[in-house]
């Protein structure tokens, strides 16, 4: 058999400090699976920089805490918060943002930011493209286009085809 030189040979100490619990005295998981304290110097778990969105990893003893900026949440901060549930956009869509105030309303005509609430005159800015003509309903966010000619559509934004020019009639109806 082949006896290794006691130089050549690696020699490692291991000393588990562990003590088991006195009899007759509840133990928790806990106490049985903590590691040593010198372990904590060595092992950070927030070397593998687990917080996502520019978190701050705050670490407690073999665990860590994810500190998140906004709008960010989660364990990780891996997900965005619904910045939309406090902003009540009432004729209009709520969009979620990286940057403060982190949500914001876009209205659809004739509303105005920021909650969507209050309408402007439904003719200003003039809705009729072309040069048409906005004429408002009694209903301030109503109206309507009276178009230049040639063209027609809601907005006024239809106009000529090109095959108006070869058969007049049927630019037209």
């Amino acid at each position: 058999s082949f006896h290794a030189p006691i130089d050549r040979m690696d020699y490692y100490e291991y000393d588990d400090e562990h003590v088991p619990p006195e009899e007759n005295t509840p133990a928790t998981d806990s106490e049985y699976f903590t590691y040593p304290d010198w372990f904590y110097e060595y092992f950070d778990p927030c070397s593998s920089k687990p917080c996502k969105n520019s978190g701050e990893c705050k670490r407690n003893r073999n665990r860590y805490t994810c500190l998140c900026p906004m709008p960010y949440s989660g364990t990780r901060c891996e997900k965005v918060k619904n910045m939309c549930e406090r902003n009540s956009c009432r004729k209009g869509h709520c969009l979620i943002m990286l940057t403060p105030p982190y949500s914001q309303c876009t209205c659809r005509h004739p509303y105005k930011p920021p909650y969507c609430n209050k309408a402007s005159s439904a003719c200003k800015p003039n809705p009729c493209k072309n040069g048409g003509i906005c004429l408002q309903r009694r209903i301030r966010s109503k109206f309507s286009c009276q178009c230049a000619e040639p063209f027609r559509g809601r907005f006024c934004e239809i106009g000529m085809s090109r095959f108006a020019f070869f058969f007049p009639r049927m630019g037209r109806r």
